[in-house]
């Protein structure tokens, strides 16, 4: 599970998690409580509704008694994103929320494999290839920790998590930290927005040019955007 709260500068994690994850509302007593680097624990109650078109999950946070909790998340769940993640009792940490952002675009011909993703506002292009007939074009967003880390050396591996409703780069398998993530922004409206075709795959360099990463995959990501 990871939770982002920004107008604070906190998340908490135990593991990688994204998705079209529901947005609500955290409530605390006391912003000292989200300490960072703090474990904690925490239990999730999925469809809180019990009806056919209404879900809800909460979230309640604690240090050791299940019954004195310090915050508590609420969300709607529509999607019930929460039902097929469910880790109740599961530890994790509160960080302090390191994240940029910038609008990105995202697009892939329907008599071509490759897929590219262009960063305009901070000169970056990646690409990737998708064994798909699926034509793919939409702005979103793209958020990511540094953006030093946008750039892979030679010799090392990253790892691309392609779904329908996001795009995910990640240092390796199972980290809890993301590179990036893309958002497309037609998502809310078309679940199918970047297709319909999930890949999860490493991503090994294979040849290293100026800020560029290949793989078998071909993902690469780049200063320059043509």
């Amino acid at each position: 599970m990871r939770l982002e709260v920004p107008s604070l500068m906190r998340e908490f994690k135990d593991r990688m998690t994204f998705g079209r994850d529901p947005e609500g509302y955290l409530f605390y007593k006391d912003v000292d409580d989200l300490d960072p680097d703090q474990s904690s624990r925490y239990i999730m109650f999925p469809n809180v509704y019990k009806t056919k078109t209404e879900h809800a999950v909460v979230v309640k946070f604690f240090h050791n008694d299940p019954s004195r909790c310090y915050a508590q998340f609420i969300a709607k769940d529509e999607n019930m994103t929460v039902d097929y993640t469910i880790d109740n009792g599961q530890m994790g940490i509160w960080t302090t929320l390191v994240q940029g952002s910038a609008q990105a675009m995202i697009k892939k011909a329907s008599d071509e494999n490759t897929v590219t993703l262009t960063v305009p506002a901070i000169g970056k292009k990646a690409t990737f290839e998708l064994n798909t007939d699926q034509s793919i074009k939409t702005w979103g967003e793209i958020s990511y920790k540094r953006l030093s880390e946008l750039t892979t050396p030679a010799g090392s591996c990253s790892f691309v998590d392609f779904n329908p409703d996001r795009l995910l780069l990640f240092p390796k398998m199972q980290s809890p930290d993301f590179t990036a993530v893309f958002i497309p922004s037609e998502a809310l409206a078309r679940p199918d927005a970047l297709g319909a075709t999930s890949v999860e795959t490493d991503c090994c360099v294979e040849r290293y040019l100026s800020d560029t990463f290949t793989s078998k995959h071909k993902l690469k990501l780049a200063n320059e955007i043509d």
